[in-house]
């Protein structure tokens, strides 16, 4: 796990010097975009399933992108995209917790 971990960080920091050197020349307050948090959104959502995490990630990905379209197609506000990731994570925990309950009783 500690080496998975080693692993994990140093690419981390790979993409990262790759991005503030080869995109933006410059070091921007907030340039990774969340994708940390993201990450951690999809590994809980497929429950550590390496198997159903693409998936997962894919819809995330969906949801990103189409939120710039938001504003521009449907008149919506961009933000709802976070939102609905949001409203999934919460109702995804929601389902562990009932399900943990319902079989831990005797």
């Amino acid at each position: 796990m500690l080496l998975a971990m080693m692993f994990a960080g140093g690419f981390a920091g790979i993409a990262g010097t790759i991005q503030v050197t080869g995109v933006y020349h410059r070091l921007l307050p907030a340039i990774s975009s969340n994708y940390g948090y993201l990450a951690l959104l999809v590994v809980m959502l497929a429950n550590y399933n390496v198997w159903v995490a693409p998936g997962v990630a894919f819809f995330f990905a969906c949801l990103n992108v189409g939120s710039i379209q938001l504003p521009l197609v449907l008149q919506l506000d961009s933000s709802l995209s976070g939102v609905i990731q949001g409203t999934l994570v919460l109702a995804t925990l929601g389902v562990h917790a009932w399900r943990m309950s319902v079989c831990s009783k005797p």
